[in-house]
């Protein structure tokens, strides 16, 4: 298949500032590289209706083979039944109401999805998963563990791949070097997921949906360091493929 004919819907991650345009296109280039047909989905400028919601999302993932949940702010608590526990979150309440939709709507479709950071969150917040607000203060791990954001493109430590997962399959090993630039992590899984690697904290870093044909969340940033190692592109190559497998069936 030509893979100019696979189309990959990347919903909009948020007010257009230089930082956000550096951040988007670090995800263009990965799926640049890949060839495909990329479909950007607009970010409302308010909360909707959720018909509204509804509908949009209907629309974009029915033109969509696949779909991308970038990284960004943190998602309100409230959508896994607790209070704001922790400092002053940095909320994104369209974000949150677009992209747990969207991540059912997808789902529901069969078309592949890829959850980077925060993506792999709503993934799990939207199967009725829930989270830790903050990795220090309710773990007890040291900030720059988990968010190191110094060093993008680069590995600042050790995640520990399941050998019956995607990831093995990717990577074909058991150890990776990760970049790290969260300070929220998965605290109970969402019902449809298993965990496809931790750090040696116990940390979750990656998931995957059971008897689902792909459906992926890495907690690091591989859009940051596929230009310096390509392996950590292999993440969207192997994306794409599924994607390409949703428009044949």
């Amino acid at each position: 298949m030509d893979r100019k004919q696979i189309v990959v819907g990347i919903i909009e991650i948020g007010e257009d500032t230089h930082i956000r345009r550096i951040f988007r296109q670090k995800y263009m280039d990965c799926l640049q590289r890949e060839g495909v047909t990329i479909e950007i989905i607009p970010q409302f400028s308010s909360i909707q209706p959720m018909s509204v919601v509804e509908r949009y999302m209907d629309y974009y993932v029915t033109r969509c083979d696949g779909v991308i949940l970038p990284g960004g702010g943190d998602i309100d608590p409230s959508y896994w039944g607790e209070h704001i526990k922790v400092g002053t979150p940095t909320l994104q309440p369209i974000r949150d109401q677009m992209e747990l939709v969207l991540a059912k709507k997808v789902i529901k479709k069969g078309k592949a999805l890829l959850g980077i950071c925060r993506g792999m969150q709503v993934m799990n917040v939207s199967d009725g998963g829930s989270l830790y607000q903050d990795i220090p203060l309710q773990l007890n791990i040291p900030q720059h563990i988990h968010s190191n954001t110094t060093t993008k493109d680069t590995g600042v430590h050790q995640i520990i791949i399941k050998k019956d997962g995607v990831l093995y399959g990717i990577f074909h090993k058991t150890q990776l070097k990760v970049n790290s630039m969260h300070h929220q992590a998965i605290k109970a899984l969402g019902k449809h997921y298993v965990i496809e690697a931790n750090s040696s904290d116990g940390v979750i870093e990656a998931i995957r949906r059971k008897n689902y044909p792909f459906a992926l969340g890495v907690q690091w940033h591989p859009e940051h360091m596929a230009d310096k190692c390509r392996k950590q592109q292999r993440i969207f190559t192997e994306f794409v493929n599924a994607c390409g497998r949703c428009k044949i069936s």
